[in-house]
């Protein structure tokens, strides 16, 4: 886990990011939000305490999510606009992937991370299985933040 620490940025743009409207639009978002975060910068840091991990989503100005997880240990989390209780359960595969899973009233979304260019790029790829038997994937990239 510890390649995954530190805060990375979303980066935006099509060589960098596959499919991601089509996603947050099948996981709920609105048109209306898509427009208004598109330009907005989104962050995610991953910070070991004491033998957990503190993660935080956050789009400044917009919302902040946090929360503190076990490796393999399923946690809840609650959505900070929405009010959605979540189930979070992240894990490593051997390759060193960082791997998640959320289930949510809608369904489940699977991410897979992957640290890549001596640590300072992160590809990221999340699926979104609906209940309704439909599926969504998604592909972005984010970078170390240097602070």
């Amino acid at each position: 886990m510890e390649q995954f620490t530190g805060k990375w940025k979303v980066e935006r743009g099509s060589e960098f990011e596959e499919n991601v409207k089509e996603f947050a639009l099948a996981d709920g978002s609105t048109p209306e939000m898509l427009e208004m975060l598109k330009e907005m910068d989104v962050f995610f840091t991953l910070m070991e305490n004491n033998g957990k991990w503190d993660w935080k989503m956050e789009i400044p100005g917009i919302f902040s999510m946090e929360q503190s997880l076990e490796v393999g240990v399923p946690a809840m989390v609650k959505h900070p606009k929405t009010g959605e209780e979540m189930e979070s359960t992240i894990t490593l595969d051997p390759s060193g992937k960082m791997c998640s899973q959320v289930l949510k009233s809608i369904g489940k979304v699977t991410s897979e991370m992957e640290v890549m260019e001596g640590g300072n790029v992160c590809s990221v790829t999340r699926t979104l299985e609906k209940k309704d038997g439909t599926t969504i994937s998604m592909k972005q990239r984010m970078v170390k933040v240097v602070e």
